[in-house]
């Protein structure tokens, strides 16, 4: 089976993709910002894709190419921020 971490390398996102990759899976991960210094363990145990969600073209491209078969969704917009662009933070 092939998963998709939307937000894989944020706070909550790392848990899970931390998770997966303890039950033997490599993951996809999908994240903005190519930020690894959560998961310094895990270097090379899954597969990372710089994509912002928003990006529906790039997000179906990678579903294509990966061959996802679930989708776990943890991306989010930071407190601050989202305070900031309340509109972004929902979109």
């Amino acid at each position: 089976m092939r998963i998709c971490i939307t937000g894989g390398l944020g706070v909550i996102g790392t848990s899970i993709t931390r998770a997966i990759i303890g039950n033997g899976m490599r993951p996809v991960v999908l994240s903005r910002h190519k930020d690894f210094s959560l998961l310094p363990d895990c270097d090379g145990a899954f597969d990372y894709f710089p994509c912002d969600i928003q990006d529906s073209e790039r997000v179906n491209e990678i579903f294509r190419r990966e061959k996802i078969d679930r989708l776990i969704h943890a991306a989010a917009i930071t407190m601050a921020l989202s305070e900031q662009d309340p509109v972004e933070a929902v979109r």
